[in-house]
This record gives C-alpha cells, structure tokens and sequence, in this order.
C-alpha cells in the first residue's frame, strides 16, 4: 500500500456528536490525530476488496440477526475508519478517523492492532477525554496471517444493557467470526474461478497467469515460468507489482475492465527483459472483478517460417524440469537468448548442452535462420579448419572442383554450436579468435575475407580453465567465447527431476515403440533416485528405453538391473540399516564403458551409438580409463 496524506482535525470540518454520544476525539494529550478525507476514504475502500467483501458478510449478517442496533467500526491495519455499520445518526466516530494508539492514544480498537487479540477498555482508562464516558471493544481480523483490519466500538456506558453482561460482546464475537468465514468462502469461490480462467487458456507456447483483486499471483503455466526466470513455488510467494514494469494506473478492485496491456520483467538478475502482457479482467457471476488474468509471450520474429522447424529443433518449452535452481537457469537462459552475445554452455557429457543450444536459437532474434552445428571433437585435426572456414577452388589436392562452404558461412545470418569446444587443436584457435574478433571468415587456399553475420554457441564437458593453465586451450578464446555462461548441473543435482523425465521418457518411447508401459515401480524408482547417473539425462533416457523394451506394463527391478549394474540393483533390495554401496562417478562410467564394449563385441563404434556419444569421445575414455 503506498503512502498517503491524511489531515489534521483543523483541516477538516467534523460532525457534532450524537446526543448522549462520544464526542469526536480529542487532543487530550496533545497529540495530533490524523484523517482521510472523503476522497481518500473512497480511494481506499476501492483498493481494498477483502475488507469489502468482509464488510458485506458483516452487513447481512447483522440485518438478518437483528440483536444489533448498535453502531460498529471497521478500520483497515492501520487504524483508519472506512466503514460504520448500523449506524443512528450523523455521530459518533467518523469514517476517516484514525483510532491508531499514535493517533488517538489509548482505545480498545488501536490496541487490538497492536496487540493482535480482542481488547475491551471502559471509562477513564481511554486517553482522549471524549472517550472517558465510553466502552470500546476491538477484534483484530486477520487473513492468511496477515492483519487486515478491527472491528469493534465506541459506544457510551449506557447505550445498551447488554454490555455490562457481556452478551453483545460474544454476538459481536460470534458475528465477526462468521463473516470472516464468509470471506474464506468467498476467496476459494473467486479463486475457483481465476482457476477456471487459467485453465481455459492453457497454451504450452504462451505464459499464462491468474491474480487475485489483490494483485497475488495465484497459478502460473511453465512457460511463465520460463519466459520469467522464476519456478512456480517462487513466483505465487510475489504479487504482480514485484514483477511489473507499469501496470494500467486505471485498474479497479471492484469494477469490471476491459482488456489493456502492461509490461511484466523478468526475474533474473543476470538479464532484465520486458516483456508486454495483455491483462483481462475475470469476473463472477454477478459481474464482480475476481481478479485477472495475464498472457503473454516471448517476441517473436515475424519473418520466422514454421517450415524450418524439424524434429531436432527444441524450444525452452521442450526441456523438461521442475528443480528450482534448473528453472532459474532455463529462465537465464531464455532473458540472454535474446542478446546476440556469445554463449558458453559448460557440464558433463549428456546433460542437454545442444538441447539448451538449440532452444538458445530458438528463442533468438536469428531464430528464422540456420542453426548449424559442429562437434569439435568428432573431426580429424586435419580436415576441422576445412569444415568450419571452408575452401576454395584448388586449394589442396583432391579438393572440390567449386571448392566448399565452410560450417561458418552456412550458419550466415543464424546460429553456429561449436560443440566439445575444449578439443579444438589449439593452432586452430587463433584463426577461430580472429573471426570471432573480424565477423569474417578467409576460406582456406583464399585471401578474400567474407563477412559472416552469425551467432556463437559453445559448449564443453572440460574444465577450460585447467586447459588454459595447461596451455591446451587459449585464454583470449576462453573470455572471447565466454561472454555468458551457463552451467547445466549433472542429473544427480537435480534427483527431484527424475520421476517427471523418467515419466516424459516413458510416454515418449510408448510412441516410439508402440507400447503401453504405465509406469515405475516404486522399488525401481528408489534405485533411479540413489543411482549416480554418470552419463546423466542421455542415460536416463536410455535406461528407460532398454526398459520399455522389456516390461508390458510396469518398468520394475528386473528390467533395470542389466543397465545399473549389479551393486545399484543390489543396494536397492539391501537390508534396512547395512550401508550402501557407493561408486565414483569415474568407476561406473568406466564400468558403463566395458558394458558397453562387451556387449559390442570390442566394436568402438557399435559401443559408442549405445553410449548415445561421439566416437572421438569414446577413443578418449578409453585411453583414459585403460580399458582395451
């Protein structure tokens, strides 16, 4: 709530005092009590559609009570009157006076708020001198563990036989209570239908939000998510203002409105991007604003054709998660995929590098042209410079007649993924910074630079610092090409991910392969969430394969053991309290990697298709690990 103005007692004219009344407080010690004016009171009673909506429960409750005839206050939590209910006369205390204890010192309602329990104060224990003749009660009311207002009264000793026996006390009591259940229903009943709304629009290319009159968000969609950096669970804590660049300064509680625009931010630090929003109003039954609803979308290129969508061309919308900290990296990514900055996608083998690449080209400004892409590890010393920069006419023996278009050239005007960057032979890379530096690209065997308009996407399972301090890789490239990254965490960083893609694989491959495998049983899940996933989400997809392959409706032990391997299957069925066994990540990837090769018969090639990665990639662990 902003701030407002509110004005002393001289500034405003008040109103006499009921016969045998409180007269309006007084400074009896001096102190200056504040007041909304009418203006200011209407403004607020606009804005504030809980204490509305509690104020309506309280005014049907009293009519159809009729044991009430005394007048009642409700102020908001800061000790303004907005409202008084079943009042006589022209007297009494005034909409617009505020009962706070800083204002008008010692009173039952400002103490209620102070205090946060029903407080009653009679005769001289009030401060102002108006009140020493009077009985005051305060209920504070609070919603979802907020305070919202106090209701309660001032009323002389003698207005009603009732308060000396306590009865009107407890009606009070028992009333408010029930109008405060009459809220809850109400806000579950308009909440029921932002619901409705949200649900009526669910579009997986489109954010979609629904907030209440108060402005909180209450459901989002996981585009919304993505397209604003934040997972659900963060953004239904915020209200719409946290997020908003302006919002329509016409915007009313209370009366329906039509559709206008707004612009939301994105939530993450590294890259704020507007984004504009169409926000509508939605409404009940009876024509009353329950709040809005918000859609909205990335900006799109209009010259994009939908024809160059192939199979292998993800969107954000495509990558499956729901970990905190992986949807706070999808929203990253999506804010600096609009930036035409380099980007370094650095994690292990089979965490989604290209899928992260592609969604990257997707979502940029390039995305309706080329997404080229070249495994630096996968190409022979020899030939790489030839394939990324291209040749021309009689450049070596054996060269094309019309020489040939370089990985370069063919990703003009979109995207190249320079993948497995930390092979690069290092007298290769300071033709790469070069052209990174020039924006052209000389062919080998020409001395024509070629403009080239291209955005660059790396991605390296090696830590290319330890390569610079071993000189294997260039430090000049590495800032170069590290404008921003992006790390994507390894699969047992994000275990809470595992049951939603275990069950997105499944659904796929069932496509795939014509079956109808359900789901995993919760023996078999148990092993998923305690393995260590060396070969992370391209395992896992594999696993759950090799798995649909055997099973006929239920994925259970026996048909994950031959993958995980005895000790994983083992330490699933162990006796409750013996200590599980526990492997490196380089002792079950080297035992993946024999697998494999047994299983091919030593073939390298065969092994590496089943290990879904680079032949080159393969030679290496091997090597490394010693296994032939």
């Amino acid at each position: 709530m902003g701030e407002r103005k509110v004005k002393a007692p001289g500034q405003r004219q008040m109103s006499g005092s009921r016969a045998g009344g409180p007269s309006l407080p007084e400074n009896g010690n001096n102190a200056t009590t504040a007041y909304l004016d009418y203006a200011q009171v209407k403004s607020r009673q606009e804005e504030r559609m809980d204490l509305d909506s509690l104020v309506q429960s309280l005014s049907e409750l009293l009519a159809s009570s009729g044991t009430i005839s005394n007048e009642l206050l409700v102020t908001d939590e800061e000790g303004f009157v907005l409202y008084r209910l079943n009042r006589k006369s022209a007297g009494g205390v005034p909409e617009g006076c505020c009962l706070a204890v800083e204002a008008s010192g010692v009173n039952a309602l400002g103490l209620a708020l102070k205090s946060l329990e029903t407080v009653k104060i009679a005769g001289k224990k009030h401060s102002r001198s108006g009140f020493k003749q009077c009985i005051s009660l305060g209920i504070p009311i609070v919603d979802g563990g907020r305070l919202i207002a106090c209701v309660g009264y001032i009323l002389p000793e003698n207005s009603s036989n009732l308060l000396d026996s306590g009865i009107l006390d407890n009606i009070i009591r028992t009333l408010v209570q029930a109008a405060v259940k009459m809220l809850e229903a109400r806000k579950s009943l308009d909440e029921l239908y932002l619901l409705k709304e949200f649900f009526n629009h669910l579009d997986p290319n489109q954010g979609n939000m629904v907030v209440d009159s108060a402005l909180n968000i209450i459901q989002v969609n996981r585009q919304a998510e993505i397209l604003l950096g934040l997972p659900k669970e963060e953004l239904i804590d915020l209200s719409l203002p946290d997020i908003t660049v302006s919002l329509p300064p016409d915007i009313s509680n209370k009366d329906s409105c039509e559709s206008r625009t707004c612009k939301l931010l994105t939530c993450s630090p590294a890259a704020k991007v507007e984004i504009l929003t169409r926000i509508s109003p939605v409404c009940s039954d009876y024509d009353r604003c329950v709040g809005w609803h918000l859609s909205f979308e990335a900006a799109k290129n209009d010259t994009r054709k939908e024809s160059k969508k192939t199979l292998n061309k993800y969107e954000f919308k495509d990558i499956v998660g729901q970990n905190k900290e992986f949807m706070k990296l999808l929203g990253l990514a999506n804010a600096v995929a609009k930036s035409p900055s380099n980007v370094l996608i650095s994690g292990e083998s089979g965490t989604g590098k290209e899928l992260f690449a592609q969604a990257i080209h997707n979502a940029s400004a390039c995305a309706n042209g080329p997404f080229v892409a070249i495994n630096c590890a996968a190409i022979p010393r020899e030939l790489i410079e030839t394939e990324m920069f291209g040749y021309v006419e009689g450049a070596f023996t054996g060269a094309r007649k019309q020489g040939m278009q370089g990985k370069f050239l063919c990703a003009h005007k979109g995207s190249l993924f320079l993948d497995e960057i930390g092979d690069m032979p290092l007298e290769l890379q300071p033709k790469l910074l070069r052209v990174l530096q020039e924006r052209s690209i000389v062919p080998v065997g020409g001395s024509t630079p070629i403009p080239v308009d291209i955005r660059v996407i790396s991605a390296t399972n090696q830590k290319l610092e330890e390569l610079i301090a071993a000189n294997k890789f260039r430090a000049d490239l590495f800032y170069r090409l590290n404008v921003i990254n992006l790390r994507l965490p390894p699969l047992r960083e994000r275990k809470d991910d595992i049951p939603l893609l275990a069950q997105f694989f499944i659904a796929m491959v069932n496509k795939k392969l014509h079956k109808r495998v359900e789901k995993i049983s919760d023996a078999a899940m148990q092993v998923f969430m305690d393995y260590h996933w060396p070969g992370n989400i391209r395992q896992l997809e594999n696993t759950i394969e090799t798995a649909v392959n055997l099973a006929d409706d239920i994925i259970d032990l026996e048909h994950i053991g031959l993958l995980l391997g005895e000790k994983a299957a083992a330490s699933s069925t162990a006796a409750p309290g013996s200590a599980p066994v526990v492997n490196t990540l380089e002792e079950m990837e080297k035992i993946e990697i024999a697998r494999a090769l047994n299983q091919c018969d030593g073939n390298v090639t065969q092994a590496a298709l089943i290990l879904n990665i680079g032949r080159a990639t393969l030679y290496r662990k091997i090597k490394k690990y010693q296994i032939l």
